[in-house]
């Protein structure tokens, strides 16, 4: 799919059509540096990460790019997913304790594009087509985590709902389990 020049609030916008609840779309930054080896020799990585999230009615699938170049895997996937896990797990807990979450309770409830640019990427596959490092893991994980808890705390309405809908949904799961668990016996 090809996106017309724009920002990746626009991409997430242009993903999620018509599914984007409330036409939110929350944007954060990442940056990370350190010390990492390469070929045995010391290196110093400089990663930056920009991302956009939106919440959905419907399945939109996260979209990753590294150096400007789409990635269909890798930590940058990871990370987004630990992160949106992390938070509504810990998030879901206040309103049920009860209650844990399944990453497919919130798999199809938002859209996220996340572009990061680093000096230096370990590629996957022939195909180069994910990266491998953990400090782009960090940055993404970081920066989404920070921003999520940052509106939540602040009573952003949109990650309010959505809280609540992921626990509804997680309940809707477990119910359906037990169901399905008392129907075999």
């Amino acid at each position: 799919k090809h996106f017309q020049k724009g920002t990746l609030v626009d991409v997430v916008k242009a993903h999620a059509g018509e599914n984007l609840i409330d036409d939110v779309v929350l944007r954060t930054k990442g940056f990370t540096h350190g010390n990492i080896k390469v070929e045995g020799k010391p290196f110093i990585y400089v990663c930056m990460a920009n991302i956009a999230i939106g919440f959905t009615s419907d399945t939109v699938k996260f979209t990753c790019y590294h150096n400007s170049v789409k990635m269909m895997g890798g930590r940058q996937y990871d990370a987004i997913d630990d992160a949106l896990y992390e938070f509504l797990r810990d998030e879901v807990k206040k309103i049920n304790s009860g209650l844990k979450i399944d990453r497919r309770d919130y798999s199809d409830a938002t859209a996220v594009v996340v572009s990061t640019y680093s000096n230096y990427a370990s590629f996957r596959n022939q195909t180069k087509d994910a990266v491998d490092d953990d400090f782009i893991y960090t940055a993404i994980k970081d920066a989404l985590l920070k921003e999520l808890k940052e509106e939540n705390g602040k009573n952003n309405k949109s990650v309010k709902d959505f809280v609540g809908h992921i626990a509804e949904i997680a309940e809707r799961r477990l119910m359906t389990e037990e169901f399905a668990k008392n129907l075999k016996k």
